[in-house]
């Protein structure tokens, strides 16, 4: 069969891998569920079901070429059973704008954006998988983790993670537990509204305007390659001295710098 735009409707049960769960674009009930036999489907999940979605250990084996939350209010998976895309492959867009409780998804996309998440504190958990990082993970808003394993399966992270208040929205707060390998000035961490929480995982490149960066949620060893702080608060302070690891000295062109006591810090001179 060829590809097809497929939308979720958990009208028999939460089983993603039941075609009766779902719509073609007619508003007919499907005739295969996203990613049963072919490539390039494009599930979306939206406001004509608050249906929450079963999670699954199996991987479904097919990539996606989009895949979109919009107006969905159920959950997506669980902690035990997330939701199991092929890590191994290339899927597309990954554009949320649910409300739900809770989501798990492991598997990767080149490209995140998150508009709006729920309230909760498993609102989003983002694991790329072991065989690809993330290209770009854009968050404008809500409450997102970027686990560092889920079922067993360590992720390789993201290149970029982009952190900006979307007008009209409330304060993204991210979780970052995964490496972040972007290394220019434009990858990596970029903070510019909002506040990250640094909890483990080495991060290549921190980029930051403004917002808060803060390591006080962990006390996990960590290494920050290099970092530019132009504003907003650095708090590299994580209850042990000595635990974060700067390699190449901070260059501070405004804002804060805060560190554990007993623990000096060299600026880059600039």
């Amino acid at each position: 069969m060829a590809a097809e735009v497929l939308y979720w409707t958990g009208a028999i049960s939460s089983v993603w891998a039941l075609a009766g769960n779902w719509d073609d674009v007619d508003g007919d009930t499907a005739v295969q569920y996203p990613g049963q036999n072919q490539a390039g489907d494009t599930p979306i999940f939206d406001s004509r079901s608050s249906v929450s979605v079963g999670g699954f250990k199996t991987v479904l084996g097919n990539d996606f070429a989009n895949m979109t939350i919009d107006g969905f209010t159920g959950s997506l998976g669980s902690v035990d059973l997330p939701i199991y895309l092929d890590v191994g492959t290339t899927n597309g867009v990954l554009t949320w704008r649910g409300s739900g409780a809770s989501a798990w998804i492991l598997g990767f996309f080149t490209t995140v954006n998150v508009f709006q998440t729920g309230t909760g504190d498993d609102a989003l958990h983002l694991n790329s998988g072991g065989s690809n990082a993330f290209v770009a993970v854009n968050i404008r808003c809500g409450t997102v983790i970027l686990d560092d394993s889920t079922i067993g399966i360590t992720a390789t992270g993201a290149a970029t993670v982009l952190v900006s208040q979307a007008q009209n929205s409330t304060v993204p707060i991210v979780t970052t537990k995964c490496p972040i390998t972007g290394s220019s000035a434009t990858t990596g961490v970029v903070l510019k509204q909002g506040t990250v929480y640094w909890n483990k995982g080495t991060i290549a490149k921190l980029n930051m305007q403004a917002g808060t960066f803060s390591c006080a949620r962990d006390t996990t060893a960590r290494i920050l390659t290099n970092g530019d702080v132009n504003g907003g608060i650095c708090d590299l302070a994580c209850g042990v001295a000595g635990n974060i690891t700067l390699t190449i000295p901070i260059k501070k062109y405004g804002g804060k710098v805060l560190v554990d006591d007993g623990v000096t810090i060299q600026t880059a001179a600039i």
